[in-house]
């Protein structure tokens, strides 16, 4: 079989394929996250030695062998991609967010990633903000700001770009001096251009490395409210804490903190009496549920050490390498490390308020590092 970029063997597998995402995803769980073997290796095998080392059917061992045959096509969408500035990241691929990784269970790990801006941004600490559809323009001037200290702050700001709080908050990071920001889109991100109100602005943005486009979404897929779900789930998954302005007894906003919560990430909820409106109904309900309330800078500047502190604790926690060669999924666990310790001094000494003794332990650790 002629050689082709590992991409489009996942492209084929993905979207050339009849087989359901769920098998697709607990093939390539079994093939390439735990046998770490790359995905081209998988289209070499007949069908009945596929099904016999996969536990899957020999049937499904053909519709594999089917979408192989569909490679040289996915090599050519690929190579459009790619000319177009969007990187394919793969959940095999050493730069898959760790963060979605430790975050999210597998069944919803997105498959594929399709980025345009500078990828590395994946690899920061980040928050995201978010509020109801119905957010006042007191709200959402309150999640401009604390977007603002946000990237001040030094975390990337996740927006998933709706109107009010969203909007807003990518607004707030982008001004923000040296802030960046993680724009998760509820579309393919070949479709984007196509949405009402955007511009070439956001593509420039990304090309100068202040801005990372996401979407878990084939490139050429239009707007759906399932979509939007979904993208609303991926910025959970994505970020270390979620604040939110303003939540209601229902709707997306409190299901997503909801979703947050129940995904153990820190979940940071604006102190308003509920008889300021439906808007912000859901508030104290989150806080009651375990998020912590926040009531001004400060609170804030302590939950963001509460962000560090988590850090640490997972590179306290990290096991030394072992003496001989490691399993293939220890190899994927060992690339899906956040933060190393220079990237974490760095962000302690901009928040101003850690113990110096753990500042200097840090500092020694990065020097230490190659």
């Amino acid at each position: 079989m002629v050689p082709h970029p590992e991409g489009a063997y996942w492209l084929a597998l993905a979207y050339a394929g009849s087989l359901k995402l769920t098998r697709v995803k607990a093939i390539v769980a079994a093939w390439c996250l735990e046998g770490g073997q790359p995905l081209a290796a998988l289209f070499e095998l007949p069908p009945a030695e596929m099904a016999a080392r996969l536990g899957i059917s020999e049937k499904e061992g053909e519709q594999v062998m089917a979408a192989a045959s569909r490679v040289p096509e996915q090599v050519t969408w690929l190579t459009q991609l790619e000319s177009d500035g969007t990187q394919l990241v793969t959940r095999a691929d050493p730069r898959y967010p760790g963060a979605l990784v430790r975050g999210l269970p597998l069944a919803m790990q997105p498959l594929l990633l399709f980025c345009q801006g500078d990828i590395n941004i994946l690899s920061r600490p980040s928050a995201a903000v978010i509020g109801a559809r119905d957010t006042d323009a007191e709200g959402v001037s309150l999640a401009h700001e604390l977007a603002t200290l946000l990237a001040e702050e030094g975390l990337v700001v996740l927006s998933g770009l709706g109107k009010g709080v969203g909007q807003a908050t990518f607004n707030a990071a982008t001004s923000t001096e040296g802030g960046q920001a993680i724009a998760v889109l509820p579309t393919g991100i070949g479709a984007f251009p196509d949405i009402p109100g955007t511009t070439g602005e956001m593509n420039a943005l990304a090309e100068q490395g202040q801005v990372l486009l996401i979407s878990p979404f084939h490139p050429e897929a239009s707007f759906s409210e399932a979509q939007a779900v979904a993208r609303n789930k991926l910025i959970v998954g994505l970020a270390e804490a979620v604040f939110v302005v303003a939540a209601g007894a229902e709707g997306v906003a409190r299901e997503t903190a909801d979703e947050s919560l129940r995904l153990g990430k820190i979940v940071c909820v604006w102190d308003l009496d509920p008889a300021m409106g439906s808007a912000v109904a859901g508030n104290q309900a989150l806080i009651q549920a375990g998020a912590l309330p926040i009531a001004g800078v400060p609170d804030i500047l302590d939950a963001l050490e509460v962000v560090v502190a988590t850090a640490l604790e997972r590179m306290e926690a990290a096991e030394p390498p072992p003496a001989t060669s490691p399993s293939p999924l220890t190899q994927v666990k060992e690339n899906e490390a956040p933060y190393d310790s220079q990237a974490v001094l760095d962000l302690l000494s901009k928040t101003g308020r850690v113990p110096e003794a753990l500042a200097r332990r840090l500092g020694a650790e990065s020097e230490d590092q190659p």
